[in-house]
C-alpha cells in the first residue's frame, strides 16, 4: 500500500533538515575513509568492491538530531 511504502514523519522545519543533512554528509565522508572499508573483492574491469563497517559509523555518529530525536535515511 501507499502507506507502507512512503509513511513515516516528513521533515518540513529547515533547521532540522539542514541539521540531517550535515550528519549525512559527515556520515558519508566516514565511509569514504579506509578506517571504515574493507576490500571484499575486485570487478574484471580492475574496479575494487568494499564493505563498509555500518555499525561502527553508527556508534561514531548516531542518527541522532541535537533535540535527542532519531531519525532513518
Amino acid at each position: 500500500t501507499l502507506a507502507s511504502n512512503y509513511g513515516g514523519i516528513y521533515i518540513f522545519d529547515k533547521k532540522i533538515r539542514e541539521e540531517i543533512l550535515e550528519n549525512e554528509r559527515k556520515r558519508r565522508e566516514l565511509e569514504d575513509t579506509d578506517k571504515f572499508r574493507t576490500k571484499a573483492g575486485q570487478l574484471k574491469s580492475g574496479e575494487l568492491i568494499y564493505t563498509i563497517d555500518s555499525e561502527a559509523i553508527d556508534q561514531l555518529l548516531p542518527q541522532v538530531l541535537s533535540n535527542g530525536c532519531k531519525y532513518y535515511r
